[in-house]
């Protein structure tokens, strides 16, 4: 297990103490910044079979006691399903639909690692925007790994097992932007930690806070019309 992580975070290594902890430049490539480094290690280890990458912003594993979480990734996995997720989003940009694994949690096999990387898709040569990074890191991996004839899928049940080169439009009703990860997004529904395993639950705090100022600004005005 690697941790990238960058100064003043503090950690306590003791948590795990048998991880490897690298220090990185906090920039505004953020996340991708880590899983750079993260790409590189696992490239040159033919060690391991899937990489997983996770940011900070996730919780879990919410699992029953017992279960091995990794395999519920890794047996979604085929000869040509090359990259897994927890959830997929369906933005339109310039007219088209771009299905993708929401970064925040993800797993390549080693095909689509090597691919990636020959690419030179992991190299970040210059700093991004937030908008920026998920148009050319999030959306490009699962566009490059859909255009080399592959497929991606998600732990949600609702996208699981679609080949997504044919999908030409967003087929969740309640999306937000494609995206399905706000309040009542997901099919009508809220997704929970049950539903993917790994959760982002930095995501949701900030969506609460809002439901929360609403909620106290209407009970304000009622009082004041009182």
């Amino acid at each position: 297990m690697y941790i990238t992580y960058s100064s003043p975070i503090k950690l306590n290594k003791n948590i795990l103490p048998n991880a490897v902890y690298l220090e990185v430049n906090n920039s505004e490539n953020r996340d991708w910044n880590g899983y750079r480094i993260a790409a590189q290690i696992f490239n040159k280890n033919l060690n391991y079979e899937y990489c997983f990458f996770m940011n900070s912003g996730v919780e879990g594993p919410h699992i029953k006691h017992g279960e091995h979480w990794w395999l519920k990734f890794i047996e979604l996995f085929s000869s040509k399903v090359k990259l897994v997720g927890t959830s997929i989003c369906m933005p339109y940009m310039d007219g088209k639909l771009f299905p993708h694994v929401q970064s925040m949690f993800f797993c390549l096999n080693r095909d689509a690692l090597k691919f990636l990387c020959n690419l030179n898709f992991f190299d970040l040569e210059v700093e991004y925007k937030r908008k920026d990074m998920i148009k050319n890191f999030e959306i490009r991996m699962s566009s490059l790994i859909l255009q080399n004839n592959w497929k991606i899928n998600a732990i949600l049940p609702e996208f699981r097992d679609i080949d997504y080169v044919k999908v030409t439009k967003c087929f969740n009703p309640t999306a937000i932007n494609g995206d399905p990860y706000f309040i009542g997004a997901y099919f009508g529904r809220t997704i929970i930690p049950s539903d993917v395993i790994f959760f982002k639950n930095s995501r949701f705090k900030s969506e609460l806070k809002k439901v929360s100022h609403r909620f106290k600004f209407f009970l304000t005005s009622l009082v004041d019309r009182s």
